[in-house]
C-alpha cells in the first residue's frame, strides 16, 4: 500500500523512498495486481489503501488520471505511479 495523504510537494528524500517502495513491490511480483495492464477502481483502492467511494471523488474532481470508455473507469498502473510520484494527493 502506497500513503499519499500529503498534499505538499514531495521532497527528494521521500519521492525515492516511494520510488523504492513501488520498484521493490513490481519487482518482487508479490500480487497480481502488477501484473495487469489495466486496472479497476478496486484495483486502484487496494494499491493506495484507500475506498472505492474515494476514488470516485478523486475522479470526479479530476485529481487522478483516468481513463473512461463508456460507462466502465479505468487506470493505467504507470501513470498512476507518475502521479504518486509527482506527489499525487488522496
Amino acid at each position: 500500500m502506497v500513503n499519499v495523504s500529503s498534499s505538499v510537494p514531495l521532497d527528494e528524500a521521500r519521492f525515492f523512498d516511494i520510488y523504492k517502495n513501488i520498484k521493490q513491490i513490481v519487482d518482487e511480483n508479490k500480487n497480481e495486481l502488477f501484473k495487469k495492464k489495466l486496472w479497476r477502481v478496486s484495483d486502484l483502492a487496494e494499491f493506495l489503501g484507500i475506498s472505492k467511494g474515494h476514488i470516485y471523488n478523486l475522479n470526479s474532481e479530476g485529481r487522478i488520471p483516468s481513463r473512461k470508455k463508456g460507462k466502465l473507469l479505468f487506470f493505467i498502473p504507470v501513470e498512476i505511479f507518475e502521479w504518486v510520484l509527482d506527489g499525487g494527493t488522496t
